[in-house]
């Protein structure tokens, strides 16, 4: 929700002034997306509860400090989940508060359910939501249509997200690439032999935005467009938004577009040198440029999935996040012999993917 937004309602108002906004910049915590949720935000099952604010608050869980500005508001911790806490505003008619994470995707998981079960021609799907809620709960009835939830929003986008962004960059003639687990659907469909004129629905899963590989030193050229696009192009240092008024140097890689009604561009930094793909974390592992950019049978560039998985081997909490984990599993089939001995020698020997690396056989 834009922060210009913010004073229509004065109950998110309030949870801004105490929580912060990460999108105003200059802080690395604050709420990242705020948003009506819950089966109250959604016509024809109203009945089950009131709408309640759905907030994609950055770090989860909240610190203590955080904690503190809630509790300073008079809201109560109501329930509390691995990645879902609800608050209450005791003494008041005020809607609940939903602090969802964003690193364990149940953000974007609400926003996609939600959407799902508002869409008008979805009423058989409201009246067995209606059902499951009655009879197990919410977190059950969650749980159960989460999963229909995210094949209906995949079957309705596609590429539509990969398509935007490709018609914004490709007239720049600079290399390009998507990234991360776009980067792993089109490769999973390219050797399966999707072809551009079959249906675009190779999303594994829904993406919460759209990550994008630029050479470093394209970065003014690629954020002019966007810019000129309609994009709000930040820059990113030490987790915060900054204003972004000239170039990035390293350590910093990241830049931020965002345009309302459209996905996120996570712009990432890459050192492009010497036709060479450079890893970020660790400069002195390079792939040739021919072999780390691969193009997909639709025509959209896409980082080589060795690569990608290189960066999802590990997260920041030293461990693999779930959804990568279900990224590895959907691609392995389709990674050839070269790209699995790559990115065995360079992840650890403990490291949970070394068996399925090694049993998976050559196509």
């Amino acid at each position: 929700m834009p922060s210009d937004l913010h004073p229509v309602h004065p109950q998110l108002a309030r949870l801004y002034a105490a929580l912060g906004d990460h999108l105003a910049g200059g802080r690395p915590d604050g709420i990242f997306e705020a948003r009506l949720g819950g089966p109250g935000s959604v016509p024809g099952l109203d009945d089950l509860g009131a709408a309640e604010w759905q907030l994609d608050l950055l770090p989860f869980p909240p610190t203590e400090a955080q904690r503190a500005a809630l509790a300073g508001l008079g809201y109560a911790l109501a329930a509390e989940t691995e990645n879902r806490l609800t608050y209450t505003l005791t003494l008041s008619d005020a809607l609940n508060v939903t602090l969802l994470s964003h690193d364990l995707g149940a953000s974007h998981e609400q926003k996609v359910l939600w959407e799902y079960l508002s869409q008008p021609a979805e009423e058989h799907a409201r009246s067995a939501y209606r059902r499951a809620f009655l009879a197990s709960g919410r977190f059950a009835a969650d749980a159960e249509f989460v999963p229909l939830a995210q094949a209906a929003h995949v079957a309705r986008t596609g590429v539509g997200p990969l398509d935007r962004a490709a018609a914004l960059l490709s007239p720049l003639g600079i290399p390009w690439m998507f990234a991360a687990g776009w980067a792993l659907d089109l490769h999973r469909h390219s050797i399966s032999g999707l072809k551009p004129s079959q249906p675009r629905d190779e999303a594994s899963r829904p993406h919460e935005d759209v990550d994008v590989v630029v050479g470093r030193e394209h970065q003014l050229v690629v954020g002019k467009a966007l810019t000129g696009a309609g994009y709000r192009v930040s820059g990113v240092r030490e987790g915060a938004y900054v204003p972004w008024t000239e170039p990035l140097e390293p350590p910093h890689f990241q830049l931020h577009a965002h345009r309302e009604g459209h996905e996120m561009l996570d712009l990432m930094l890459t050192d492009l040198s010497g036709d060479l793909w450079h890893y970020r974390r660790d400069p002195a592992v390079t792939l040739p440029l021919a072999r780390a950019r691969l193009v997909s049978t639709l025509g959209l560039p896409y980082l080589a999935p060795e690569a990608a998985l290189l960066f999802k081997a590990t997260g920041a909490n030293g461990r693999v996040r779930p959804k990568d984990q279900r990224d590895f599993e959907a691609v392995l089939p389709a990674l050839g012999a070269a790209a699995r001995g790559w990115l065995a020698t360079r992840l650890g020997e403990d490291h949970r993917w070394q068996a399925a690396l090694r049993a998976v056989n050559p196509e």
